[in-house]
């Protein structure tokens, strides 16, 4: 039966929805719910009484841990519909990993023998059946996830919750398709190719990778070639998808740089975590971090020595300035104490918690007082004359003052002091 067939598809796609049920399964318990009547012992009371089932009810959770038999003890009220839910939730898990059981039964029932260990993929390939069941699997996958974004909303989950359920759902979509895809190219380059140390490496075996990208870890099975000759193996398409000795891919590995370099590495997980829905330790955020500024550094400093050697000439920009102004200056950046140890500080007890660094910043000096730009601006300066009003160049002008009223210039005039004339001598 070939990739293609579809009803190989088609189980594909219910298997690809059942997952998508999985995670939408809530908090649930193993056990089962009872009710229990005991009748207390005293001849007086009326559980004694013939037709009396005793005190009660009393609600039990049993489950078998441990090789013994557990109760847990519920208050009716809310306690008790809480552990009824959660039982359900559980009997729905089941049902849920049976049927999933049963489809990948099938599914193996259904699937072709594998391409031999030493051998190319088959030719031809099923694209247009792949493309098929992709489809059908985002249809299926939209429609219920429809219906439960309008049934979450219906029920007052509350927005929040109902449009992280939404990105949670299509990432785990996305992270399927990506790795159908892959899988349709596992890079298989003929029986040799070159290991890049111009000797031929021959092809071994197919092997998986797990690489976590934006959408999720997804395996790849790529071609393993291995040289006799350098010792070393390689994988052609971990070279073409900018995989090649990396866990991350390049999408996850540069939204982990942009994290790695706004804050520490740990807020810099969570705030991956947050805003993307995937799980790094800050200990593998940072290391990934500091190669990729490893490498950024080798090219910078590559390109610094092509420069100095001639060999690399730089285009200059429009617009040469004659001149140029240079400004440096440095500053205390905050490090981790391993880098600290040993130095000197300002700090009270003498420890250093920074170190510093220089900056310089290369500046143009500012346009010449004939320059338009520049004579705007002197235009509104104390002590300068002013442009013409006509002068294109010219600044906004003060707003004038308003003429003052007949009355409040009268009382002005009045209470101004009596000018001293001087006689005029003959």
């Amino acid at each position: 039966m070939p990739d293609d067939d579809p009803g190989l598809a088609a189980l594909e796609a219910r298997r690809a929805g059942l997952y998508a049920a999985l995670g939408r399964v809530g908090d649930f318990r193993r056990g089962a719910l009872n009710a229990v009547w005991r009748k207390c012992g005293k001849p007086s009371c009326r559980c004694a009484q013939p037709g009396q089932r005793g005190h009660g009810p009393q609600y039990n959770l049993t489950r078998w841990a441990g090789g013994k038999t557990v109760n847990v003890h519920l208050r009716p009220g809310p306690e008790l519909e809480k552990a009824e839910r959660e039982v359900a939730e559980y009997e729905r898990f089941r049902a849920l990993v049976e049927q999933v059981t049963e489809v990948n039964e099938a599914i193996c029932g259904a699937r072709p023998l594998a391409r031999p260990a030493g051998g190319p993929p088959p030719a031809g390939g099923g694209k247009g059946g792949l493309c098929e069941a992709l489809a059908a699997e985002a249809a299926a996958e939209v429609g219920r996830l429809a219906v439960a974004a309008a049934g979450s909303l219906t029920a007052g989950a509350g927005l929040e919750a109902v449009e992280l359920a939404i990105r949670t759902a299509v990432t785990r979509l996305g992270g399927g398709m990506l790795e159908r895809l892959l899988a349709a190219d596992p890079g298989y380059r003929g029986p040799g190719t070159d290991c890049g140390a111009g000797h031929q490496a021959e092809f071994v075996s197919y092997r998986d990778k797990t690489i976590d990208t934006v959408l999720g870890p997804v395996t790849v099975s790529r071609a393993w070639y291995h040289c006799g000759q350098c010792g070393h193996g390689l994988a052609p398409r971990d070279a073409e998808l900018g995989t090649a000795g990396q866990t991350m891919s390049p999408g996850l590995r540069k939204m982990s740089a942009r994290a790695a370099g706004a804050v520490p590495f740990t807020p810099g997980a969570g705030l991956v975590a947050a805003l993307a829905g995937i799980t790094l330790t800050g200990k593998r955020l940072g290391r990934h971090a500091e190669a990729d500024g490893r490498a950024a550094a080798a090219v910078i400093e590559a390109q610094a020595a092509a420069i100095a050697a001639r060999t690399l000439v730089p285009l200059p920009p429009a617009g040469l300035p004659d001149k140029l102004y240079i400004a440096i200056d440095g500053t205390g950046v905050p490090m981790r104490t391993a880098e600290t140890d040993g130095r000197d500080g300002k700090g009270e007890d003498g420890k250093a918690r920074t170190r510093e660094v220089k900056l310089a910043c290369g500046r143009r000096p500012r346009p010449p007082a004939h320059h338009p730009r520049r004579r705007r601006a002197l235009d509104l300066e104390p002590g300068r004359p002013a442009l013409p009003r006509s002068h294109p160049d010219r600044g906004p002008l003060p707003r004038p003052r308003a003429p003052a009223r007949p009355r409040q210039a009268a009382r002005l005039h009045a209470r101004r002091p009596p000018r001293r004339l001087a006689r005029r001598t003959q």
